[in-house]
């Protein structure tokens, strides 16, 4: 006669085993996960991401008409510059088109052409060590908005190549750019430091948090 009891104890032992089994594969493809996530490339051959243009468009805005950016530089969209002083209505890249004002859509275009041809040149051309695609956008995302000439010359561009700069001395480096001109006075601008720091974040932590 069999033992039923003994046939329950085994059976138990055999689901505990099974659960053990799948929460094993269930951990392992999480960890998977991560390290998909925390994958590093060569700078030079990566690109920004859909979550990295999103952020450069939270932060640029969108302007469908010719406008004057703080600069004074003809500018249109998310902050396609048109033309170096301000608007006038006869320079010839003030096109029909741009006269006329642009969808979101068109904007998006300019937005993606700006960011290749000058942030993303910038940073696979002077960042020097593998980058995840985190701090490839972070990166980017401040190259776009302080120009390729001040990326090359900051101290976080030597910081990133370093290899070994702690999470808190990045977001030091991000900050030290929160600063405008205001009358004849550079002094911090509360949207730049906003910026910064939201740009450092999706560097150290990989978190994107767009403006508005």
């Amino acid at each position: 006669m069999q033992d039923k009891t003994n046939t329950g104890n085994t059976m138990n032992e055999e689901n505990i085993r099974r659960d053990a089994f799948v929460q094993e594969e269930e951990l392992d493809d999480d960890k998977e996960g991560d390290e998909t996530t925390e994958t590093k490339q060569d700078a030079k051959s990566m690109t920004t991401s859909d979550s990295g243009i999103s952020f450069i468009k939270s932060f640029e805005g969108f302007i469908a008409t010719l406008y004057d950016d703080a600069t004074g530089n003809a500018t249109i969209g998310y902050g396609h510059l048109v033309h170096s002083g301000k608007v006038n209505g006869t320079n010839a890249t003030e096109t029909e088109e741009f006269k006329a004002g642009i969808t979101e859509a068109r904007a998006v275009e300019l937005l993606k052409e700006d960011v290749k041809s000058v942030a993303e040149s910038s940073v696979q051309s002077n960042v020097t060590v593998q980058l995840t695609q985190n701090q490839f956008d972070a990166l980017v995302a401040f190259t776009f908005n302080v120009g390729s000439s001040g990326f090359k010359g900051s101290t976080l561009l030597t910081r990133v190549n370093s290899g070994t700069a702690t999470a808190e001395s990045i977001k030091e480096a991000f900050l030290m750019w929160n600063k405008g001109t205001v009358g004849d006075k550079k002094q911090e601008i509360k949207g730049l430091t906003t910026r910064r720091t939201a740009e450092a974040k999706i560097y150290n932590e990989n978190t994107y948090e767009n403006n508005g």
